[in-house]
């Protein structure tokens, strides 16, 4: 579910019933939440410039501006009960990022393919157990990843494409004299 974990916690504390199996949250649960939108200067390029995409039929294109690329970050909060339960969890997921790991994206109403690579960028617990036995625990493991995304301007209609072309060659041959 998406939500900072601040706002699962403060459900897991806020009534003194929730050690009540009927109204506690159910751990394990996950969440994600998206810190951090930045643009990616390193993708820059020249302003203006246009990607051309195929058209509908073979005579026709269309043209767009390049994408703005920006970096995002978020983060992937594991919270248990018990050390074991968010062990397996972890286990689960920390052997596909090696440091990073790529999912093909269908772009542009899938007329063109890439990849964006997901880099695990961080891996950190949170342990606040604090009392006696019947306060309830909450083990946070918080996954920090980084990523690209993309965003594309709207499609414009370039016309037909040129396919054939004529041209008249003249051959005069001019002199000129007296000057």
């Amino acid at each position: 579910s998406y939500g900072p974990r601040q706002k699962f916690l403060a459900r897991i504390r806020q009534e003194e019933q929730l050690n009540d199996p009927r109204l506690a949250i159910k751990l394990p649960r996950m969440s994600f939440e998206i810190i951090g939108l930045e643009y990616d200067e390193s993708t820059r390029l020249t302003r203006g410039t246009k990607l051309n995409i195929p058209g509908t039929s073979t005579t026709s294109r269309k043209t767009m501006f390049y994408p703005s690329t920006y970096r995002l970050s978020f983060e992937l909060n594991i919270m248990a009960k018990h050390t074991d339960d968010a062990l397996q969890i972890l286990e689960q997921i920390l052997p596909f990022f090696q440091p990073e790991y790529s999912v093909t994206v269908n772009e542009v109403d899938n007329n063109f393919q890439s990849d964006m690579p997901f880099v695990l960028t961080g891996v950190s617990l949170n342990d606040d157990y604090e009392g006696d036995f019947e306060t309830r625990r909450s083990l946070i493991y918080t996954l920090t990843f980084d990523t690209r995304i993309k965003y594309y301007g709207g499609l414009t209609d370039s016309g037909a494409i040129i396919r054939e072309t004529k041209t008249n060659i003249s051959d005069f041959d001019m002199t000129t004299s007296g000057l």
